[in-house]
């Protein structure tokens, strides 16, 4: 993991222009610049979600991303874990720990050869 220290980050401008070609304004979405540990006391976070996608793919950031959730994820809500089970063993570790602790989430793995990623919903 080392290796991919300071490789992960994006500026603004490229995470918009990454979203155009998925049909996604940049204008329609609230993005939060900067680590959830950061950020999660940010004062332009939404109250409620409905979808969110993490790829953060270390234990500590996808652990902070689903304890900020879990309180703004509306029920019925999805989110989208990439790397489940693939690239680092921390991204499971936070999912299955999180899960482990909440009767409200139940998690869907895709059929095989779709994706290395997990999906959450909260009932």
């Amino acid at each position: 993991m080392k290796k991919y220290n300071g490789t992960m980050s994006y500026a603004m401008d490229e995470v918009k222009k990454r979203l155009e070609p998925t049909g996604i304004s940049a204008n329609k979405v609230k993005i939060i610049e900067g680590y959830m540990s950061r950020t999660k006391n940010n004062k332009e976070k939404p109250f409620s979600v409905s979808f969110a996608y993490i790829d953060f793919d270390l234990y500590t950031s996808i652990k902070d991303a689903l304890l900020y959730l879990e309180f703004i994820l509306s029920s019925g809500g999805f989110i989208v874990v990439d790397d489940y089970g693939f690239f680092s063993t921390g991204v499971k570790k936070a999912v299955d720990e999180f899960v482990r602790k909440r009767k409200n989430f139940a998690v869907t793995l895709p059929v095989k050869n779709v994706g290395n990623f997990c999906i959450l919903q909260k009932s």
